[in-house]
C-alpha cells in the first residue's frame, strides 16, 4: 500500500514547493489534464527546497498508479514526466537453501520456505559468486511453489549460490544473509580446450580436471593420449604450466590458489603421448624440503603453451583424447578442428589472380572452390565454381583463379570449398559464414574501380567517368566528386562559398557513368580523381589519376629579375573573358603567391582574351618580397571566368664582382653586378648603393641596373685604406613601403708597398737605384736604411700621384754578406735584401750548388743558408734525390758547410780550411 518517489530538482526551482500528483492509470484525464482522488493533492514543503523524495501511503495493492511532480515559480508551471507503479504485499520469511553437486558441470539447488506473512512468492531467482543485486537470474518455468532447480553448464571450480523470492516486481527478502551462502564444488569431467581451430596449427591448450584422489608431487604422473595430434619429440618444462585450486574459507572467491604457476619436474613424449611428471606444485611454500602434492578434489589446470609445438590434426573434424592419472584413464570431450579456406589476398580488383588454400580436407580426394554467394555453406547449382584441385597428403589443397565480374560483386565475397567426402569449410549450422571467427580468412573484398575516357584533358573539356563494382550497400547516388582532393561537387569547390550538389544520378547494380567537365580551377599535371557513393567513407572511395593540361602560359624571358618587364602569352583560357577586369576583382595575376598590381599589367589596361582563348600582356614584375630573392616562382593568371594557368620563372642569385680583386690605394676598380632588380621599359628604375668600407673610412658611389638587372660602376680605392689591408665592398638597395633592404658584399685587398733595386749585390761605393710602388701619393720618403746605417738621400724624395718613386743611393762600407735595405714612406715600410761583396769580386756571381761544392766530393754532408729578408732557411743534402731547397750559391753570401772530416779545398777560387773536431763539423764561410 506504499510507493516512494524520487526526482531531480529543476535548475532555478530549488527553493520552490513541490506537489506530488497521482491517479489510477485506468482513470480518464480531466481538470487540467489530470484526475484526482480524494485527498490526492499533496503539497511537499521542505525547509530548504532541495528535498526530492516523497512517500505516498494508503494505496491499494495490485492497482497500477500514475505519478508526476509539479512546481510553480513566477506563475510558470513545471511538470515532470510520468511514472507508474503497482504496490504489492511482499512475502515475509527466509528460504532455507541447500546445494549439492549433480552430474558433470551441474549443481542441484533445493530450498524450503514458510511464509510468515505478506504476499505469495510468484517466482524465484538465484545468482552465483556475487553480491551484486543486478546479477540475479530467473529460475525459468518454475512458479512460486517450486522448491528445486538444477543449474547446468558450470565451469570447473567452487561456487556459492544465493536465492530470493519475488512477489510481482517487488523483491521479497533476500534468501540468506552474507556469509551463510551455500558453497559447493562443481564436478566436471576433464576438458581440453584449444585457442585455435586451424588444421595443423600449433595452439595453446588448457586442460582442466578435478582430482579424484591425491597425485604425488614426487612421483605422480599425468598423461595425455593425443592420437591424431602432432606431438613433438621433446617439450621444455617451461612450456607447460600447472595451477592447483583448493577449497578455501573465503566465500567471495572460487577457491584459494595453492601456488603461483609451477612447471613440471619433467616431461616425456612418446609418439602421441605427453607424460607430465608433476613435481612440487607449490615451490613458493615456506618448507624447503617438503614437496606439495595435489590432493583429492583439487581443481587442476594445465596449460600447454603454443611454444610447445603440439599441433592440431591436419584434417578437420572432432578428435578425442584421453587423460590418464596414475594409470586411471578418463575419456574427455573432443576437440573440434575446423576446415579452413584462406586467400593470399584479402582485397583487390578485377583481373587479380588469387590463390585459394583449403586446410583440413580429406587427402586424395578432389577439392572444389566456389563462390558462396548466399553464404549458406552449400554449393548451390547457380553458384560459380572458381577452380578445382586435389587434396595432398597433408590434407591441404590449393588452386588459382582470376577475379572476374561476374560472379564476383563489389564489396565482400566469400570463397568456400568442398572435398570428395562433401566436407565443407564453412557450414551454415556452424555459424561460420556470418559470425565465425575465421570469416575474414575466406573473405575477399572486390574494390571499386573507376575509369575515365579520355583520362585527362584541359579545363572546360569533359571526360566520361565510369564506376564499377560499387558494393550493394553503397548503391545510391553519387554524393561527392573530387579532383586533386578538391571538391568538384558534394561540397564547396575552390573559389565558391556555397555547397555545389552532385547531380550525376544513381548507381545501378554496382555501376554508374557520367560526364565530368574539368573545372576551370583544375591544377595541371597528374591529379587524383575520386568519386564517393552514398554515405561511403572517402578513404574507401574509388580513385584514379588523370592528366590535366592547364591553360598554357609562355614567359619571355623565363629567367627574370625583380622590376623587369616581361612578355606573357596565354592560350587555352575562356573565350571572351578578361584579365585585370575591374568588374572581376579575382581576375588577376600573381607571382610567388603575391598579387601583381594591375597597374603593372599592360600599362594598367585590361587584358582581353580572344575567341580562341589567347591573350598577351607586358608585365612589369613587382619589386617586393616575392621577387627579390633567388628561386623558382610561379606566375599564376586567373581570368574573369575562373580559368587558371601558371608558368614558372627563375630569379637567379644576385652577384657582385670587383676588378681587379686586389688594387693599390688611389687606383680605380670596376664594380659589376648581375641579377639585380632591373629597369623596366617605363623608366621605372632605381639605384643601388656601392660602398667601399675600410678601417679608416668608406667611399660611396651609386649605379642604376639595366633592364636585365646588370650594372657597372667605377670606384677609386680610397687613399685612407690601410696598406696592406682587406676591405669590403657592399652593394645594397631598399624597396617596399617598409624600406626593406637587400645587401650583397665582396672583399677587396690592398697589397703592401714594394721596393726594387737596380742590382742586388755590389761592393762598398756602388750606386744603386731604389724604385717603389704601392705607397700613398705625394708622401716624402721618411728614411732609407741599409743594415743599421741611414742612407736617406737629401733632399728626401717623394712619391708621385700614383704612389710610385725612384731615387739613387750609395752603398756604404759594410760587412760582406746580405744586408737589408728598408724604406719608410709615411706609415708604410717596405724592404728587400742587398748582398755586399768584397772589392774585386764580381758581385752576385751564381753557380749551381752541385757544381760549386764539387771539390768537396764525398766529404760533404750538407750546406745551409739563412735568408735574412725572408727569415727562411734552405739546405742542400747530396744524398737526397729530391726535396733540397738550396739550388745555387751566390758570391758574397754566407753559408754553413758541414763536412765529415777536416780538409783544405779550393772553393769559388779561394782556398778554404774546413775542420771537423769531434762532433762539431760545421764551418761558416762567405762564398
Amino acid at each position: 500500500g506504499q510507493v516512494t518517489l524520487t526526482w531531480t530538482a529543476q535548475a532555478g526551482f530549488e527553493d520552490e514547493h513541490y506537489q506530488v500528483q497521482w491517479k489510477e492509470s485506468t482513470q480518464s484525464d480531466y481538470f487540467q489534464g489530470w484526475y484526482y482522488e480524494t485527498n490526492a493533492n499533496l503539497a511537499i514543503t521542505p525547509d530548504t527546497g532541495d528535498a526530492t523524495v516523497a512517500t505516498i501511503d494508503g494505496l491499494i495493492n495490485g492497482v497500477t498508479y500514475n505519478f508526476r511532480v509539479r512546481t510553480t515559480k513566477d506563475g510558470a508551471v513545471d511538470t515532470s514526466d510520468e511514472v507508474s507503479s503497482t504496490p504489492n504485499t511482499a512475502p515475509v520469511g527466509t528460504p532455507d537453501l541447500s546445494a549439492v553437486a549433480g552430474g558433470p558441470g551441474e549443481v542441484i539447488l533445493t530450498w524450503t520456505f514458510e511464509r510468515e506473512s505478506g504476499g505469495a512468492v510468484t517466482r524465484w531467482q538465484y545468482n552465483i559468486n556475487t553480491l551484486d543485486d543486478s546479477a540475479w537470474m530467473d529460475i525459468p518455468g518454475i512458479d512460486g511453489s517450486a522448491r528445486s532447480y538444477t543449474v547446468t553448464g558450470l565451469p570447473v571450480g567452487l561456487k556459492f549460490f544465493r536465492l530470493r523470492g519475488l512477489a510481482g516486481d517487488v523483491p521479497g527478502t533476500k534468501s540468506l544473509p552474507a556469509g551463510l551462502d551455500v558453497l559447493v564444488a562443481v564436478p566436471v569431467k576433464p576438458t581440453l580446450g584449444a585457442n585455435g581451430s586451424t588444421p595443423g596449427s600449433a595452439v595453446r591448450y588448457t586442460l582442466g580436471f578435478t582430482a579424484a584422489g591425491p597425485i604425488s608431487g614426487l612421483d605422480g604422473q599425468i598423461k595425455l593420449e593425443m592420437e591424431d595430434f602432432g606431438v613433438p619429440e621433446s617439450i621444455e618444462t617451461k612450456n607447460i604450466v600447472i595451477r592447483v585450486c583448493r577449497e578455501g574459507t573465503d566465500t567471495t572467491e572460487e577457491c584459494d590458489v595453492l601456488n603461483q604457476p609451477s612447471n613440471p619436474q619433467d616431461i616425456e613424449t612418446d609418439d602421441e603421448e605427453i607424460i607430465i611428471h608433476v613435481g612440487d606444485v607449490d615451490p613458493t611454500a615456506d618448507s624447503i624440503d617438503a614437496i606439495d602434492d595435489i590432493e583429492a578434489d583439487d581443481v587442476v589446470t594445465i596449460t600447454i603453451q603454443s611454444a610447445a609445438d603440439v599441433t592440431l590434426p591436419t584434417e578437420g573434424g572432432g578428435f578425442a583424447w584421453k587423460l590418464v592419472v596414475d594409470d586411471v584413464s578418463v575419456d574427455t570431450d573432443e576437440i573440434t578442428v575446423r576446415r579452413k579456406v584462406s586467400l593470399d589476398e584479402d582485397d583487390g580488383g578485377r583481373g587479380d589472380m588469387l590463390t585459394a588454400t583449403g586446410k583440413g580436407f580429406k587427402n586424395g580426394t578432389s577439392i572444389h572452390f566456389w563462390l558462396d554467394a548466399n553464404k549458406n555453406g552449400m554449393p548451390d547449382p547457380e553458384e560459380f565454381t572458381l577452380c578445382n584441385s586435389v587434396v595432398g597428403g597433408d590434407d591441404v589443397g590449393k588452386c588459382e583463379f582470376e577475379v572476374a565480374v561476374p560472379p564476383f560483386v563489389g564489396g565482400k565475397n566469400y570463397v568456400n570449398a568442398i572435398d570428395g567426402r562433401s566436407n565443407r569449410a564453412y557450414e551454415e549450422e556452424e555459424g561460420a559464414i556470418s559470425d565465425g571467427d575465421n570469416r575474414e580468412d575466406h573473405e575477399f573484398i572486390l574494390e571499386s574501380s573507376i575509369k575515365a575516357t579520355p583520362d585527362g584533358g584541359t579545363p572546360g573539356e569533359s571526360m566520361l567517368v565510369e564506376l564499377f563494382d560499387i558494393p550493394e550497400a553503397a548503391s545510391t547516388n553519387i554524393t561527392k566528386v573530387e579532383l586533386a582532393r578538391q571538391v568538384v561537387c558534394g561540397g564547396v569547390p575552390p573559389g565558391e562559398t556555397a555547397v555545389v550538389p552532385c547531380q550525376y544520378g544513381a548507381v545501378n547494380q554496382g555501376s554508374a557513368s557520367f560526364r565530368l567537365v574539368i573545372p576551370d580551377w583544375a591544377p595541371g599535371g597528374i591529379q587524383d580523381l575520386r568519386v564517393t557513393v552514398g554515405s561511403g567513407d572517402d578513404a574507401d572511395s574509388p580513385s584514379k589519376t588523370v592528366t590535366i593540361t592547364p591553360p598554357l602560359i609562355r614567359s619571355t624571358p623565363t629567367t627574370v629579375v625583380a622590376n623587369q618587364r616581361i612578355s606573357l602569352v596565354g592560350s587555352g583560357f575562356n573565350s571572351g573573358a578578361s584579365i585585370c577586369d575591374n568588374n572581376y576583382p579575382n581576375a588577376v595575376m600573381s607571382i610567388g603567391g603575391d598579387d601583381i598590381s594591375c597597374a603593372r599589367v599592360n600599362g594598367g589596361a585590361e587584358v582581353h582574351i580572344d575567341n580562341g582563348g589567347n591573350w598577351s600582356a607586358a608585365v612589369d614584375l613587382p619589386l617586393d618580397d616575392s621577387t627579390v630573392d633567388e628561386g623558382t616562382y610561379e606566375i599564376r593568371v586567373r581570368d574573369s571566368m575562373g580559368r587558371v594557368g601558371t608558368v614558372e620563372v627563375t630569379i637567379p642569385a644576385r652577384t657582385v664582382t670587383i676588378t681587379p680583386e686586389s688594387g693599390r690605394v688611389g687606383t680605380v676598380a670596376v664594380v659589376r653586378g648581375e641579377n639585380w632588380p632591373g629597369k623596366n621599359d617605363e623608366g621605372d628604375s632605381f639605384s643601388v648603393e656601392i660602398v667601399y668600407e675600410s678601417a679608416y673610412g668608406k667611399t660611396t658611389v651609386s649605379a642604376q641596373p639595366d633592364a636585365s638587372g646588370a650594372f657597372e660602376s667605377q670606384l677609386r680605392i680610397p687613399t685612407t685604406a690601410g696598406i696592406p689591408s682587406t676591405n669590403t665592398v657592399k652593394v645594397s638597395y631598399e624597396f617596399g613601403a617598409n624600406n626593406s633592404m637587400r645587401t650583397t658584399a665582396v672583399s677587396h685587398d690592398v697589397p703592401e708597398g714594394i721596393i726594387g733595386l737596380s742590382t742586388t749585390s755590389g761592393g762598398p761605393g756602388s750606386t744603386v737605384t731604389i724604385s717603389g710602388e704601392g705607397f700613398k701619393s705625394f708622401v716624402p720618403v721618411a728614411s732609407v736604411f741599409i743594415g743599421a746605417l741611414d742612407i736617406t738621400p737629401a733632399p728626401k724624395p717623394s712619391t708621385d700621384g700614383n704612389g710610385m718613386m725612384s731615387f739613387d743611393v750609395t752603398i756604404p762600407g759594410l760587412d760582406v754578406g746580405i744586408q737589408t735595405v728598408e724604406v719608410q714612406v709615411g706609415q708604410t715600410t717596405a724592404s728587400t735584401g742587398f748582398t755586399v761583396t768584397e772589392s774585386g769580386v764580381a758581385p752576385g756571381d751564381i753557380k749551381p750548388i752541385a757544381e760549386a761544392i764539387e771539390p768537396l766530393g764525398g766529404n760533404l754532408v750538407s750546406v745551409w743558408n739563412f735568408n735574412n729578408d725572408t727569415k727562411v732557411w734552405s739546405f742542400y743534402d747530396p744524398t737526397l734525390a729530391e726535396g733540397n731547397t738550396l739550388t745555387h750559391m751566390i758570391t758574397g753570401e754566407t753559408y754553413l758547410i758541414r763536412v765529415q772530416s777536416t780538409t783544405e779545398v779550393i772553393l769559388n777560387n779561394d782556398t778554404r780550411s774546413l775542420t771537423c773536431v769531434g762532433a762539431n763539423c760545421w764551418n761558416q764561410v762567405v762564398w
